[in-house]
C-alpha cells in the first residue's frame, strides 16, 4: 500500500513528446487506450506490476498506477522510458466549431439513446451551453454531470446503476 506521504508520480505523464492532434474523438481515445496498454507492457516487462487501464476505448480511459511505491524515483525513470517507447503522447482534436458541433451532435443523440434504454437523464443542455463549455471551457459533456445542469443520481439510475460504464458507452456512444 502505498505511503499517504508519497505523491502518485502522475508528472510521467506530462511528457513534451505530443502527437499531433487526433483526427476524432473516437480515434484520440483508441490511441490513448493503445498508449497506456504499452505502457503497462512496458512496466510488466520491466519487473513491475501491471498498470492498469481503466475504462479502455472510452472517453473515461485512464491508466492506474500501481507499485510505484516501492521506488518510486525508478518507477518515474522506467515509466518514462516506457511511456516513450510508445511513441507521442496522443493528443485530442483541435477544438473549433465544426467540431463541437459534431460532437454536440453525437452527444444529443447519445442522450436520446440513453434515455431511451431507461435512463434518467436531466434535460440535454441547449447548444449555446454545450458550445460555451466545449469550446470556452474544454469540458466534454458526459451523461453523469451533463455541465452540472439538473441532478442524476448515478447510483440509483436504472440504467448507469446496473450497468458497467464500458457497456453503456458502447451502446450509446458520445
Amino acid at each position: 500500500m502505498a505511503p499517504e506521504n508519497m505523491r502518485v508520480p502522475f508528472e510521467i505523464l506530462d511528457t513534451p513528446n505530443k502527437a499531433k492532434p487526433s483526427a476524432d474523438f473516437e480515434s484520440f481515445y483508441r490511441q490513448e487506450t493503445e498508449y497506456y496498454l504499452s505502457f503497462s507492457d512496458c512496466m510488466k516487462e520491466l519487473g513491475w506490476g501491471e498498470q492498469e487501464v481503466l475504462e479502455p476505448y472510452t472517453p473515461r480511459v485512464a491508466v492506474q498506477f500501481n507499485d510505484w511505491w516501492l521506488d518510486r524515483e525508478r518507477f518515474i525513470q522506467e515509466g518514462s522510458t516506457c511511456l516513450a517507447k510508445g511513441g507521442p503522447q496522443p493528443m485530442p482534436p483541435e477544438l473549433s466549431v465544426e467540431v463541437a458541433e459534431e460532437e454536440y451532435e453525437k452527444a444529443k443523440s447519445a442522450h436520446e439513446c440513453l434515455v431511451a434504454h431507461g435512463a434518467n437523464l436531466p434535460e440535454f443542455p441547449a447548444k449555446q451551453t454545450f458550445f460555451d463549455y466545449f469550446i470556452g471551457k474544454r469540458y466534454m459533456w458526459d451523461p453523469a454531470h451533463n455541465f452540472g445542469i439538473g441532478k442524476f443520481d448515478h447510483s440509483n439510475d436504472p440504467l448507469f446503476g446496473t450497468k458497467p460504464f464500458k457497456a453503456i458507452y458502447e451502446m450509446c456512444p458520445w
